[in-house]
């Protein structure tokens, strides 16, 4: 059964004088613990005077009072499998008739087509969050459905191009590309490197350290197992200066099999912090020199500029990654950017190698913020022709 969360914050916000409405249907992995689910609620907080509604089937009342709800004015526990909860959401949205309804799936475009559409005075607009390549029989079938759509929101203009070709999309509708803002509180503190790396790091006092971190998840298709057998490869010559491959994040037991067997077979100094609050991602990115997004070659990861990415380029790092059109989009105009054919051992050997050749002369450095993209401009395709 579909419930309604009503915390003391949501309950002011409601109370708030409003003049638009937009709702945001099934979004999943509330509190946030993906892309997706993050960069909704950082668009929430950058629109203002608009009553947001999030659909969730993850929201946990334990947590009703986090900060990730506080710029949602109502949060609603969705069961896909119930058929009550459906009923349930189908009468709220219908009687609510936001002035805007936002898809994150293709469950949520199905229900809305066929049961929202036809009795709500809402625009349908829908996010393509991850392309991913299905048959052609499906693909015709959702085309059918995507066309019915007022509006589609790309987070790249290389996403843009592609969904537009793949699922035969209608030119004559809104097609808007909400590129992320960034998520970084940027601080130049070296927190993450004082007080747990050098616990475990036997530092040399004659030598200087070169840090190179990844952090985010450790699915295959991020490239991780590929920048650990290309750090093993790199080759230095300089004995003042050692490279050292930093990686944050949530774990599998596939990354845990690969990283023991590094461990015993390596001389190269790899270590693992574990999962990091926002604050120690911002100063574990702030404290290291070069910063690696090694993802490997699929539509998403061709198509999707990520949060990690805008990330990374809001700081004057050295980046290394691949050579997706997603990372060519944003960063192909970058200084300091390395990038390597996805998927090549040797191109990425090299890559690093010289970012850390690079980075070895500019050790005193100090790390600065610089303009990146903005919240605010992510925002404006939500907010645009919503009038009825």
């Amino acid at each position: 059964m579909a419930t309604q969360a009503h915390p003391s914050h949501l309950k002011h916000k409601q109370t708030a004088a409003q003049n638009k409405i937009i709702l945001h249907f099934y979004l999943s992995l509330f509190p946030p613990t993906s892309g997706s689910s993050v960069r909704a609620q950082k668009i929430a907080e950058a629109i203002k005077n608009t009553e947001i509604i999030i659909f969730s089937n993850t929201y946990d009342e334990t947590k009703a009072n986090s900060q990730c709800y506080s710029p949602f004015s109502r949060i609603i526990r969705y069961n896909p499998r119930s058929i009550f909860s459906l009923v349930y959401t189908l009468i709220f949205i219908i009687r609510k008739s936001p002035d805007k309804i936002i898809l994150h799936n293709y469950y949520a475009l199905l229900i809305s087509v066929l049961f929202i559409k036809p009795f709500a005075k809402s625009l349908i607009a829908f996010e393509f969050h991850n392309p991913k390549s299905v048959l052609y029989a499906k693909r015709l079938f959702l085309s059918f459905f995507l066309n019915r759509c007022d509006q589609f929101i790309y987070l790249s203009h290389s996403s843009k191009d592609h969904c537009i070709n793949y699922f035969r999309l209608c030119t004559n509708r809104t097609h808007s590309v909400s590129i992320n803002g960034t998520t970084l509180s940027f601080s130049g503190q070296t927190q993450i490197i004082d007080t747990r790396l050098d616990k475990v790091l036997d530092k040399n006092p004659a030598k200087k350290y070169i840090y190179i971190a990844y952090a985010g998840s450790f699915h295959y298709w991020q490239g991780v197992y590929l920048l650990i057998d290309a750090f093993r490869n790199v080759c230095i010559q300089d004995d003042e200066y050692e490279p050292v491959l930093i990686l944050a994040g949530s774990t599998n037991h596939s990354f845990n099999s690969k990283l023991n067997q590094v461990k015993t077979q390596s001389k190269h100094k790899i270590f693992y912090l574990g999962p990091l609050e926002s604050s120690e991602y911002g100063d574990l990115i702030s404290s290291s020199h070069i910063l690696c997004l090694p993802r490997l070659k699929l539509i998403g990861t061709e198509t999707v500029i990520s949060l990690k990415l805008v990330d990374y380029a809001s700081t004057n790092n050295k980046i290394v990654c691949s050579n997706t059109r997603a990372n060519l989009e944003y960063l192909s105009h970058r200084s300091g950017t390395y990038f390597f054919t996805s998927d090549d051992l040797e191109s990425l050997t090299y890559a690093l190698q010289r970012s850390i050749r690079d980075a070895s002369s500019q050790l005193n450095v100090l790390p600065i913020a610089i303009p990146s993209s903005t919240w605010a401009s992510a925002s404006k395709p939500y907010i645009l022709d919503t009038k009825k």
